[in-house]
């Protein structure tokens, strides 16, 4: 009895097999998948196996700093809105919180497109998984509409009360 042995060459595969298949039994007993999400805390093994999230507490001079030092390492790469918001002194409150004061919608954007890449980073540095980024909305006043000729004089009268005299000297009337 002898036993044949068919060889196949590798160039020509018939049937493909999907990347997400091991294609191997061989293959060791330790599997690794890698993780997708960015938001999971760092740990630190203790001697016994057992882990503990880093929880440091810092201060609002050292998250300056490294707000700063990503600022330096993003500007580059970046657009000038995402230069603006990360030009903004960020605020520690309730020790964890880092709350920034925004002007507008689009900056809301801005900021929500960058604070997961943001977090990682302050966290990774400062040593504390417990942080996040806030943001409150600066109120900005309402200016005044002004349509008519009229309305534009007085306007600039309020801001220049010679106006008016030079009005009434020179018989002016705003209206036409």
């Amino acid at each position: 009895m002898s036993v044949e042995k068919k060889v196949e060459p590798e160039t020509e595969q018939v049937n493909p097999q999907p990347s997400n298949v091991v294609a191997s039994s061989k293959s060791s007993a330790k599997k690794q998948t890698p993780s997708l999400s960015l938001d999971m805390p760092e740990e630190v093994e203790q001697d016994e196996g057992v882990t503990e999230l880093l929880d440091e507490s810092f201060s609002e001079v050292q998250l300056i700093k490294i707000w700063n030092k990503y600022f330096e390492l993003k500007k580059d790469s970046i657009a000038s809105f995402e230069s603006n918001v990360l030009k903004k002194k960020p605020a520690l409150k309730d020790g964890q919180v880092i709350e920034l004061t925004i002007k507008n919608g689009i900056e809301i954007n801005v900021l929500k497109k960058l604070e997961e890449d943001l977090t990682g980073y302050l966290r990774k540095e400062l040593k504390n998984h417990k942080i996040t980024i806030t943001h409150i909305q600066e109120e900005q006043p309402q200016e005044e509409q002004l349509y008519t000729d009229m309305d534009k004089f007085n306007y600039m009268a309020k801001k220049n009360p010679d106006l008016l005299k030079l009005k009434e000297r020179l018989g002016l009337d705003p209206e036409y």
